[in-house]
Formats: C-alpha cells, sequence, structure tokens
C-alpha cells in the first residue's frame, strides 16, 4: 500500500471545506459559462463519482482485468439527482462515500494491490494506479472550484 497515496485520500477532498469558506450560496450554484459546471455541480461528480470509483474497484477484485469504460457524468442517470442536492446534502455525501473508500483501501489485502482493470485510455491499470488516477481526477475537479471561486 502506497502510504503517500492513502494520506491524500484521507486529506484532499477536505480542500472543499476552504474553497467554499466565504461563499455564498449563489456563487455556489452559478455556472462560470453556459458550458461549465458550477462549483456545486463539480462537487456532485466528485461525490458521485466517489460510488462509481468504488463499484469499479469491487469489479477488478471479482473480475480478471475488466474493461472499464471512461465514466460520463451527462450519461449517468444517478448524476442528475446529484445535480439536484443541497450543498449540505453533496458534502455529505461526499464524506460517507470517502470513508468507504478509505476503507476499502485500508482493509485490501496486499495481494490485491496488482490487480488489474483497463481504461480505455490509459490502458491496464492496477488497483494502486487506479487510486493515483483517482486523487488527479479529484484533483483536478478541486482546481476547478478554484477557478471558479476567484471568476466572481
Amino acid at each position: 500500500m502506497n502510504q503517500f497515496l492513502l494520506i491524500k485520500l484521507r486529506t484532499q477532498y477536505k480542500e472543499i471545506e476552504d474553497l467554499l469558506a466565504d461563499l455564498s450560496s449563489e456563487q455556489v450554484l452559478k455556472r462560470p459559462t453556459t458550458d461549465k459546471w458550477s462549483i456545486l455541480e463539480n462537487m456532485a461528480h466528485l461525490a458521485r463519482y466517489q460510488e462509481v470509483f468504488l463499484q469499479r474497484l469491487l469489479l477488478i477484485l471479482s473480475q480478471e482485468n475488466p474493461t472499464l469504460e471512461r465514466y460520463k457524468a451527462e450519461n449517468d442517470p444517478s448524476f442528475l439527482s446529484w445535480q439536484n442536492l443541497s450543498q449540505s446534502e453533496v458534502i455529505q455525501k461526499l464524506e460517507r462515500s470517502r470513508l468507504d473508500l478509505i476503507d476499502f483501501f485500508e482493509n485490501l489485502p496486499a495481494g490485491e494491490w496488482d490487480k488489474v482493470g483497463t481504461h480505455p485510455v490509459l490502458g491496464a491499470l492496477s488497483i494502486q494506479e487506479w487510486m493515483r488516477f483517482f486523487l488527479l481526477h479529484e484533483s483536478h475537479h478541486l482546481y476547478t472550484i478554484f477557478k471558479n471561486r476567484h471568476s466572481y
């Protein structure tokens, strides 16, 4: 287990608290442009993707090298309902599903870390590489929230 990645998993998402500090509800809901997500929509995406990601990890454990399609929130019927949640509901769901992910990785037996699932662009990735991919994806959205925060 990569301790650095586990520390990031436990802490990185908490950046949202600081990013939301002193923002009004209107700012959290406002889209920077018509083709970009609002801060709340980015948060909803992160929270929903955690659930999808855990499902993918379980698939990797249960199958030999499954091919996992790219996740697109726009094609996820469940994501639509996430977009209608309040800020506090999204944060609660984000925290709850993060605890599930942390539990998964903290209890993953050593021999399972090398199991592989194939990403359509990145190719075959071990569970540890999927974890890194997840954290980088989340970091991208945190940066997007940061940019949106400063566009007002």
